[in-house]
């Protein structure tokens, strides 16, 4: 097997394990994951930033491997149509190093993608444990003709009781 033969082999496989990373976030959301993600909890909803940062996670790995698939293809066109490696022949030791190198890829993004969608997801606790601000654009009047304006819900962790997760939202308009 000639270099380009298998570095386009190789692109060409990992294209489609990029695609399976883009779309495993859709694949994954069951009608039960719907209905946690959805739904309405006090204080966070933490189903819905779980998820969305698995989805990052999943995304993010998908385009590295992206990446990889298109400079494993550009390199395919470079190289001499001729070379032919010592390492490739015969063709079955081909076959047998491009399936090594694809599952060698597939842990490593796996891996890959858990450690990011992890960092994520604390990094994220840690926003909603220290406060946040909330916009919404709820139809919320505090006097006559607001209604229907944009209103900045700031949260101020400082202004917390001593062990109070929670706070009184000040509003105001924008």
């Amino acid at each position: 097997m000639t270099l380009a033969a298998f570095l386009n082999v190789i692109g060409l496989c990992l294209g489609f394990v990029s695609a399976v990373f883009f779309a495993i976030g859709a694949l994954t959301m069951t009608p039960a994951k719907i209905q946690k993600v959805a739904a309405t909890y006090w204080d966070a909803n933490q189903h819905w930033g779980d998820s969305i940062a698995d989805q990052r996670a999943d995304y993010i790995v998908g385009a590295l491997l992206l990446l990889l698939a298109f400079f494993s293809q550009l390199l395919a066109t470079l190289v001499p149509s001729t070379f032919e490696p010592s390492l490739l022949q015969p063709f079955g030791c081909a076959i047998a190093e491009i399936v090594a190198a694809l599952a060698l890829l597939l842990v490593c993004s796996v891996f890959l993608r858990n450690a990011i969608a992890k960092s994520t997801k604390s990094q994220v606790r840690q926003l909603q444990a220290a406060g946040c601000i909330l916009i919404t654009s709820a139809p919320v009047g505090i006097e006559a003709g607001t209604a229907g304006k944009l209103i900045v819900w700031e949260v101020r962790p400082t202004h917390l009781p001593e062990g109070s997760r929670y706070a009184l939202c000040t509003a105001y308009l924008r």
